[in-house]
């Protein structure tokens, strides 16, 4: 008999099944209900036909977007979080859990745990070692939406991205299947050697 994966976890099940339980179907549902909510939100982040004009008469289209306002801090300590994790596990080594419903759930344990952590013990692991417990939890919210908004942008090939980086191709030549698996994720890509 067939085998196919639940639409919602991933979990093997029969051919005529498309959950492998009533509790994955109802998350589903809420979980496409909350994406549609969501796409329907983003309509009014993305620039609009308003103009807004400078005082030097300029116009420019107005957009929803305040880079201006965000923490330079708070982005540097991600991107020092970003450092960390390619340096233990290899550079965009998280954009392969992007077919993966469990990675993805671990993301946000993984941002809450922190999150808890900081709240227990400040920027301390359990060992009492220092570790940047808010920008590990930002790190797991970034990927979540990094997986929520389908983003390729890593893969495209682009000076110091990760298809042309030398480094990054010597490890997708230690993963072996690297092809197969982004074809998988992206099939809409066409993912050059």
């Amino acid at each position: 008999m067939e085998v196919k994966k639940c639409k919602h976890c991933g979990e093997q099940v029969l051919s005529h099944q498309i959950y492998c339980s009533f509790l994955c179907h109802e998350q589903y549902l809420k979980q496409e209900e909350a994406s549609t909510k969501l796409k329907e939100d983003q309509k009014h982040w993305r620039p609009s036909d308003e103009k807004v004009v400078s005082e030097a008469g300029a116009t420019q289209s107005k957009v929803a977007e305040r880079y201006d306002l965000l923490c330079p801090a708070s982005i540097r300590r991600l991107a020092r979080r970003y450092a960390l994790g390619a340096e233990k596990h290899s550079e965009f080594n998280y954009c392969l859990g992007g077919d993966d419903q469990k990675f993805q759930r671990a993301r946000i344990n993984h941002a809450i745990k922190h999150m808890m952590l900081y709240l227990e013990m400040g920027n301390f692991d359990e060992n009492g070692n220092p570790d940047d417990n808010l920008a590990a939890a930002m790190w797991g919210v970034a990927t979540t939406i990094h997986f929520e908004e389908g983003c390729e942008h890593h893969l495209s090939p682009i000076p110091g991205n990760a298809m042309t980086d030398p480094r990054f191709v010597e490890e997708k030549k230690k993963v072996g299947k690297f092809k197969e698996l982004l074809t998988k994720i992206w099939p809409q890509r066409k993912i050059e050697q």
